[in-house]
């Protein structure tokens, strides 16, 4: 005796998860955009994605399931950041148990490199394949950072030479 099997919908079997990351006003822009481009390339090969992070209103427009808002990560000067820090700590770590509890098939990390070194380094412990797109100076300044990428980035996407 056959059983035919239940035919499913490509997009059933092809829906994946993928967590993208901007904590600044520039990288929640190219976050936007990539987005939407992830979207209609997925979309013509019948295939879709949840999409997970940190991102602000532009990202969550474009399809985000926002974890945390990046305006709430971004602040500048010494000052405000030791104000604020209780509270970036805990929106990272709320952003870390996204990533343990929902286990993306891979990560896209913009910019924003004080808090995605850190959030690469759980990813690679998680096995999450990890992308950093708009890479920060390694060459001028932070030369140290280049053991960070070489130890926790998978694929490095520069917008510049």
């Amino acid at each position: 005796m056959m059983i035919a099997a239940r035919e499913v919908p490509a997009q059933q079997i092809m829906s994946t998860t993928i967590f993208i990351s901007a904590g600044e006003a520039s990288g929640e822009h190219y976050g936007a955009l990539l987005l939407s481009a992830l979207k209609k390339q997925l979309a013509a090969r019948g295939e879709s994605a949840n999409f997970i992070g940190m991102g602000g209103a532009r990202m969550e427009a474009a399809g985000l399931e926002g974890m945390v808002r990046s305006e709430e990560m971004a602040v500048m000067g010494l000052t405000e950041i030791v104000c604020h820090l209780p509270h970036i700590w805990r929106e990272f770590r709320r952003l870390k148990r996204a990533v343990r509890e929902r286990r993306p098939s891979v990560a896209v990390l913009i910019d924003f490199p004080e808090i995605h070194f850190r959030l690469a380094e759980e990813l690679h412990r998680l096995g999450i394949p990890v992308i950093f797109f708009v890479s920060p100076q390694l060459w001028a300044w932070k030369k140290g950072r280049i053991k960070l990428v070489r130890r926790y980035i998978d694929k490095m996407l520069v917008i510049f030479p």
